[in-house]
Formats: structure tokens, sequence, C-alpha cells
């Protein structure tokens, strides 16, 4: 599935699934920057007009108008990505929403170490 949209909706999936707590609350910004540093300069290269190139302002205001998106991460993606090979042995859509076993789905999906600390 493809989606073009607002880069808000990748840096605050990223922030939230991909990076280490610690550096996530110390060094936030500076990621932020850093990744604004290197689009403005692939941008250039791939010949995009200055004038469409989106300011650093523009980019930290779209991350922080999608950070929704961080809580879909953190509450639906993170969990099940974080999960261990046994954990997720029989895990599907069905595991998720039976009442007989859905509870302890979310057990093991929230049992993690990463998911706790992000949490």
């Amino acid at each position: 599935m493809d989606f073009v949209g607002s880069c808000g909706y990748d840096l605050n999936f990223f922030l939230n699934t991909s990076v280490q707590l610690d550096v996530l609350k110390l060094h936030r910004y500076e990621l932020l920057r850093h990744y604004y540093t290197h689009l403005k300069d692939t941008l250039k290269i791939l010949g995009t007009e200055e004038s469409d190139i989106p300011s650093v302002q523009v980019v930290m205001e779209e991350v922080r108008d999608l950070e929704l998106v961080s809580y879909y991460a953190l509450a639906c993606e993170l969990p099940i990505c974080c999960m261990d090979r046994e954990g997720s042995v029989g895990m599907t859509l069905h595991s998720l929403i039976d009442p007989a076993i859905k509870e302890e789905t979310h057990q093991k999906m929230f049992a993690n170490k990463r998911v706790l600390d992000m949490w």
C-alpha cells in the first residue's frame, strides 16, 4: 500500500517505535533537525525548487500537529512489533478480539520491557 502525505506521520511513527526511550527524551529535536537537514539536501539533489522545499518550522509543525500518530504507534504497533517469537505464536486477528483469549494475547503484547518503558 502506498501513501503520500505529511512527513509528520512517518516521523512520529519512527520516533515512537524505533528510537530508544532515553534517546527520544534527550535528543528528539536533534533527531528532527538532522532529518530536516538531510531531507532538504536530498530534495535539492533531486532538483526540487527551493521555494517548494518546506521550512524546518513547517516540518516541526507537521510533527506536532500529527502527534496523535504517536499514540497509535505506541498503543497498536509497538506492542505487536516487540513481541518475541514465542509470544507471537498463534497471533491472529481472532486472538485480538475473541473474548476468551484476547486478555492473554494482550498480556503477551504489553509485557515487553520496551513497550512498558514507552508507556
